[in-house]
């Protein structure tokens, strides 16, 4: 009878709402992880809606499909040398260093790739 009784006090814990994992679970997306959270977000639905007309854009200047996919394998090989760059800078330097570091070099990159962008020539048809 008295397992009975531990057995459904400890079913009531374990369902309840008040239950402290339940409470806690909600703290998890507070202070950074909401800011890294919903930027992430943001940065994956602009980049969702641009990628799906680079490749046509690319394609409409007179590139190749295969200089497209090995261009867009490069992104993700400077993106792994990165990596181990970024975590020695925030180990040894300072652990806010790498963010500025390669904020500024985006800021760079993208005033460089603007600089490049040409109208497509219009055909004669």
């Amino acid at each position: 009878m008295q397992n009975q009784t531990l057995l459904a006090r400890r079913m009531r814990e374990t369902l309840s709402v008040k239950n402290n994992q339940s409470q806690n679970s909600l703290n998890f997306f507070q202070g950074n992880i909401a800011v890294i959270a919903v930027s992430s977000a943001v940065k994956s639905f602009g980049a969702g809606l641009i990628s799906t007309y680079v490749s046509l854009y690319f394609v409409e200047l007179g590139g190749s499909p295969i200089t497209l996919g090995l261009m867009t394998a490069m992104t993700y090989v400077i993106g792994c040398a990165m990596f181990p760059l970024g975590g020695f800078l925030f180990q040894t330097v300072d652990p806010t260093l790498p963010f500025y570091l390669f904020t500024a070099a985006e800021i760079i990159a993208a005033f460089f790739l603007i600089s490049l962008v040409r109208e497509p020539e219009k055909k004669e048809t």
